[in-house]
């Protein structure tokens, strides 16, 4: 996931957060407003780790799941429409019947019923 994409639903987040790194404060994770540097020192400061190691941590929690409300925000509809293409198997035709859909024989054409 990418960080512009965190940082702009940061609230959407914190549930995570908090329970990724249970010492830190839900108020001081919202006051870094999303600004991974700011996120990086606070992490720093109450877990004690160095900062590469928080690289890492952060590295690994941000390809986690991404919360429903951020995954269904309008903002992401053309990555999510983009996405949901890679399920279509070459040669289906997305808007033929849905009754037909996957059940068609592919030779390089559509297959009209």
């Amino acid at each position: 996931m990418q960080w512009t994409t965190i940082q702009s639903h940061w609230p959407s987040f914190t549930g995570s957060i908090l329970q990724r790194w249970p010492d830190a404060a839900e108020a001081d994770v919202l006051a870094t407003s999303g600004n991974r540097n700011d996120f990086v020192s606070y992490l720093a400061r109450i877990t004690g780790e160095p900062l590469p190691e928080i690289e890492r941590q952060i590295a690994e929690w941000s390809a986690g799941e991404m919360p429903a409300d951020v995954r269904m925000s309008e903002a992401l509809d053309n990555e999510n429409i983009a996405g949901a293409a890679r399920d279509i198997p070459a040669g289906e035709v997305p808007l033929d019947d849905d009754a037909a859909f996957g059940r068609r024989q592919h030779s390089g054409h559509a297959n009209r019923p």
